[in-house]
């Protein structure tokens, strides 16, 4: 993609290090804008089953398997637990070789299966030229979850942040644009049936009426009782949501009725 010249340059200042390196991270980028659509967007939503879930506006839909992530998180918990079991009746305080070598083989886990992931996403960027990355969040989520002791736990050990930041780093370095879209009641809202989205207002809650609903775990019903994925249904809402003025003619019912799997190693 780029060509590499090497040049040796001596006795430059710090100062004068610092401009040139930036010029060239400058210079990068600005190539790198060139080669994406600043029309064409792809939207994430994340979760603990379906890592991601990943639609774009050409059309492309896929999910990103996240039951890989929940089974080192239970393997981890569960060996953990038995190794403070044992530290507990040996009176031993202060944390063990063994659990400091498991918490670094779960953190190495992780953190590969997260670049993989954030790779794989942005590769999907470059090879169909989309300018526009947006990421669902909501604020707090992290802090304030309260979904039952064994939810709590497969979902908060997820680092959702980390993947945020490296898919921002790997948007900078290929000129592609990051976002993160505030995505209350895009899981409750029919994209099928063009339903507005309204933000949460904590302080003054309301209740809104949607076209569809969710029938049961995964599985949407919209208006007309046509059944999609759920996941994309909210993901498609997410896009529609960050009212970018994109174009949608391309994101049909049968995209999100059949979303792609994709398992990572």
């Amino acid at each position: 993609m780029y060509a590499t010249q090497k040049n040796q340059l001596r006795r430059l200042s710090q100062l004068e290090f610092d401009a040139l390196s930036a010029l060239c991270r400058l210079s990068k980028n600005l190539f790198n804008v060139a080669l994406v659509d600043s029309k064409k967007a792809m939207a994430l939503d994340l979760g603990v089953d379906n890592l991601c879930a990943c639609i774009d506006t050409e059309g492309h839909q896929f999910l990103i398997d996240g039951k890989r992530l929940k089974s080192i998180n239970r393997w981890y918990n569960k060996q953990n637990a038995y190794l403070t079991s044992l530290k507990e009746k040996q009176g031993i305080k202060c944390v063990t070789n063994r659990q400091a070598r498991l918490y670094q083989w779960r953190n190495n886990c992780v953190r590969d299966y997260l670049n993989k992931a954030a790779r794989l996403i942005i590769n999907h960027c470059i090879e169909h030229k989309i300018g526009k990355l947006i990421v669902g969040y909501n604020p707090g989520i992290k802090q304030e979850i309260n979904l039952g002791l064994s939810n709590n736990q497969n979902f908060v050990q997820i680092p959702f942040w980390q993947l945020r930041r490296k898919l921002e780093a790997l948007c900078s370095r290929y000129g592609i644009e990051y976002t993160e879209q505030e995505e209350s009641y895009t899981s409750k809202a029919s994209f099928y049936d063009q339903d507005k989205i309204p933000v949460y207002n904590a302080d003054n809650p309301a209740k809104h009426q949607f076209s569809g609903r969710r029938i049961k775990r995964g599985l949407y019903r919209t208006k007309d009782k046509h059944l999609v994925s759920s996941d994309m249904n909210g993901c498609a809402n997410i896009l529609a949501k960050c009212m970018h003025g994109l174009d949608f003619q391309r994101v049909s019912r049968g995209f999100l009725a059949n979303p792609l799997r994709i398992f990572i190693s």
